[in-house]
């Protein structure tokens, strides 16, 4: 209605319409399991008028997930494991409004090993580093600490420190590599060759000149003076024979 001084006018009826912009909000950062079921809602405003849909304007889920874009949740079952930055975009004609968000998928428990030497063969006394691989189901790479895998060996007198094993003794030796909190093993059998054997020989070599200039040594000296007096010996022998048939 409308008054002054002569009066109040016949009442008006009419609609105001106020825009409003929309907004969205959530956490910058959600994780998921590979394997697992996943939901991620943020807080939209509509605005006025209303968004017609929740968008996404940068990035790509990844497999098993979807965008609800009504809403802007984002649910379902990823199986690939890494990172993933996207954006939400909401917009309604008045305003726009945008929701980062890194998504993580992250891998599941342990489901197999690989255990790999440097090499199969070995000499003797020599030793070999070890690379263990694990995977989830769904086959994406399980990182691992060294308390998380116990390394053994078929033969007790291997030395085995961290990813590394020494052999002292020439034998097949089979490698086993337990992951603790699955169970999951692997193993891999490592030849170890025998050590070459080391033929040490000792020559003496003897210059016949210098021989000559010093003579025989101390040891060969009994020697030499017995072979003088047998010679003697034996010619006083043919002397007397001599006078005897003379």
């Amino acid at each position: 209605t409308a008054t002054n001084a002569n009066g109040t006018s016949d009442p008006w009826a009419t609609t105001l319409t106020v825009a409003q912009a929309p907004a969205l909000a959530g956490p910058a950062t959600a994780t998921a399991e590979a394997g697992a079921a996943f939901s991620y809602a943020p807080t939209l405003d509509a605005g006025h008028p209303a968004v017609g849909a929740v968008t996404l304007a940068v990035g790509t889920l990844p497999d098993g997930l979807t965008l609800d874009a009504s809403t802007g949740e984002i649910s379902g079952t990823a199986t690939a494991a890494g990172e993933y930055p996207l954006v939400l975009e909401a917009s309604n004609g008045v305003g726009t409004a945008s929701l980062d968000v890194t998504l993580t998928v992250e891998p599941a428990a342990v489901a197999s090993i690989t255990l790999t030497p440097s090499a199969t063969t070995v000499d003797q006394g020599g030793s070999l580093t070890f690379d263990l691989v694990a995977v989830d189901a769904y086959g994406n790479r399980v990182a691992l600490l060294a308390s998380d895998v116990v390394l053994s060996s078929s033969v007790a007198t291997d030395v085995i420190s961290g990813w590394k094993v020494s052999f002292p003794h020439a034998s097949p030796h089979v490698i086993t590599a337990t992951h603790v909190a699955s169970g999951e093993t692997a193993t891999v059998t490592v030849e170890v060759e025998p050590a070459p054997a080391e033929t040490v020989a000792n020559v003496v070599e003897v210059d016949d000149e210098e021989l000559a200039e010093t003579g025989p040594t101390d040891e060969t000296a009994p020697i030499a003076v017995a072979a003088g007096a047998l010679i003697m010996l034996g010619a006083g022998l043919v002397v007397a024979r001599r006078r005897f048939d003379a």
